[in-house]
């Protein structure tokens, strides 16, 4: 099957849909199929409905979806950093039974430095609700290379399943569009429990 070319800007609509179709098929190897542009209601006192990326209202996932990188000149995206801490908002309203998932583009400064996500993490701390879930994907490598949870040290791996590398998701991973060999996540049945 041949990989769909993706325009070089990273904020373009269609290559953000793309990095949705990751986080998209990334879940649906563990069993959990998302809708795009889920809709819910959250609020404080009164309730509005929101679109989220992604996400399951049987399995109660949340998912925003973020490809952003450091600017040419190294400097941070402010702009991009405002949208993230959007999305913590939007967390915090949703209803405290369904887990937040932040899965964003591992994209380190100057090729070698500070990831993005730990960045974020580090200076916006003061915004991230304690339920959200960070998971950073990697393009080149096809895989994740950091999770964390609120404020929680940040993990090469998710510490409840374990990353996996079988033949049946190898297979699959050469029909996402960024990815290439990827390794997946393999939920515990006490996680798939939770999860419910």
């Amino acid at each position: 099957m041949t990989t769909p070319t993706m325009p070089e800007s990273p904020d373009n609509p269609f290559k953000g849909a793309g990095f949705e179709r990751v986080a998209k098929q990334f879940f649906a190897t563990q069993g959990i199929s998302l809708s795009e542009d889920f809709c819910i209601d959250i609020g404080l006192a009164k309730k509005k409905a929101h679109c989220f990326d992604l996400g399951s209202k049987e399995k109660k996932i949340l998912i925003e979806c973020k490809r952003h990188i450091w600017t040419k000149g190294k400097n941070v995206p402010s702009a991009k950093m405002t949208v993230w801490n959007e999305a913590m908002y939007y967390f915090h309203l949703a209803p405290k039974e369904y887990r937040k998932y932040l899965f964003v583009l591992h994209d380190l400064r100057g090729g070698n430095g500070e990831s993005l996500m730990a960045y974020y993490r580090r200076t916006y701390y003061y915004f991230i609700p304690d339920d959200v879930e960070f998971i950073e994907w990697d393009e080149k490598r096809g895989k994740i290379v950091a999770y964390a949870k609120g404020l929680g040290a940040s993990l090469s791996q998710m510490p409840v399943p374990a990353m996996i590398g079988t033949e049946k998701t190898q297979s699959l991973s050469r029909r996402i569009a960024f990815a290439s060999g990827c390794h997946f996540l393999k939920a515990s049945t006490s996680r798939q429990k939770e999860i419910k």
